[in-house]
């Protein structure tokens, strides 16, 4: 005769039924799903993405990035503002002609609201890493010393190629207007992935 399974005991598949549902992220209208939780925009330290978090804050307050899309190489967050949402699109880039240099770009997009005029900020900032460094140029002296060092300077040379090569320009747009942004989005993956914006969690 089989032996009766121990008190609580249910199979693989009736066990697994028992977990709470999570529901599936909804799919984004345009590319896949996000890969990147974080965005780099609030953790640079520059100065250009400093003013460009400030301008942010002053159009549409304090300000959640949630997480959205992945279209080709572009990360896309939502700004969940208390006065509005806008787009932060970011691609990173190998600066080949910069030995262990890497290149942000970041477009942020707010649209009109209020009588206010739609706002593009796009800009490009700058970082230096050892390990790129090494294998750009050759010299791998960076590799072997300690870590803090090596921080010390990551932080100096950041500092250096950010004052050279750091960017940022802004413009208003006119009524009814979809801009294309410069980490690379068309006018209509904007304007589609804004239309869902809302609904990103």
């Amino acid at each position: 005769m089989a032996s009766m399974p121990p008190p609580g005991w249910a199979p693989r598949a009736a066990r697994a039924s028992r977990k709470p549902s999570v529901p599936a992220r909804p799919r984004p209208p345009v590319g896949r799903q996000p890969r990147r939780r974080h965005a780099s925009l609030p953790f640079t330290d520059s100065a250009v993405a400093h003013q460009v978090l400030t301008e942010i804050g002053r159009l549409i307050g304090r300000v959640a990035v949630v997480p959205y899309a992945r279209v080709r190489t572009v990360h896309v967050f939502v700004l969940r503002g208390d006065r509005g949402i806008g787009l932060l699109a970011e691609r990173d880039e190998h600066r080949p002609d910069e030995p262990g240099v890497y290149q942000t770009t970041a477009s942020v997009y707010l649209p009109e609201r209020a009588g206010e005029p739609g706002r593009v900020l796009e800009l490009e900032t700058h970082s230096w890493d050892a390990q790129t460094y090494a294998a750009d140029s050759g010299d791998r002296s960076w590799l072997d010393v300690p870590k803090p060092k090596v921080y010390a300077e990551r932080d100096r040379r950041t500092a250096e190629v950010a004052a050279r090569l750091d960017r940022l320009a802004g413009f208003e747009l006119p009524a009814g207007g979809t801009p294309a942004l410069n980490a690379g989005l068309t006018p209509d993956e904007v304007a589609r992935l804004m239309a869902h914006g809302q609904d990103a969690s």
